[in-house]
């Protein structure tokens, strides 16, 4: 099944991530970047075979690498993403739309999406639900999207109401 790696590169990727035994400086961006290699290794030795893309997005998306069987230009092109803005995961998911129709066309073939974010959006609740709603799902094609967040449980955002991911996941559950 081809696979998406659906990167967020926002300003909020690149906060740090506090790590109490350690005097290591660790940001949300290189926890995800070490997570895109690790599963990229698993590939490499159980499915070399598998097609897979880079889409890196903040308030635009960029096809970073776009499908390829060549893992190490997905581990060399993680090194030079470019920090953006803001989270803005509707663009994201109406680019990767753009890349797989493109790519595969309509056969419905069944694509394999992995949003890796914080899913830090920046906006309050209205803006919240104005960004749910205009979520471009389900998808025209077979889909599996997976949600890796990288956020600790004791963020603030996850303890005030405003998990953001958590609505997310709701909307692509509902989808189908």
């Amino acid at each position: 099944m081809p696979t998406v790696i659906l990167m967020d590169v926002s300003l909020s990727m690149s906060r740090p991530v506090p790590t109490p035994d350690t005097t290591e400086t660790h940001t949300r961006h290189t926890i995800a970047t070490a997570a895109v290699n690790t599963f990229l290794d698993y590939l490499s030795i159980h499915a070399k075979l598998e097609y897979v893309a880079l889409v890196s997005f903040s308030s635009v998306y960029e096809v970073s690498v776009p499908f390829t069987r060549d893992f190490d230009s997905i581990r060399s092109k993680l090194l030079t993403l470019e920090e953006g803005d803001k989270t803005c995961i509707d663009t994201a998911l109406l680019g990767v739309n753009q890349l797989v129709l493109n790519e595969w066309g309509g056969c419905q073939t069944p694509v394999q999406i992995i949003l890796i974010t914080d899913g830090s959006s920046g906006v309050g609740a209205i803006g919240r639900n104005r960004m749910v709603q205009a979520l471009p799902l389900p998808p025209s094609y077979p889909a599996k999207i997976h949600i890796l967040p990288i956020v600790s449980p004791h963020d603030p955002c996850l303890q005030h109401g405003e998990n953001i991911l958590g609505e997310y996941s709701n909307c692509i559950i509902a989808s189908g």
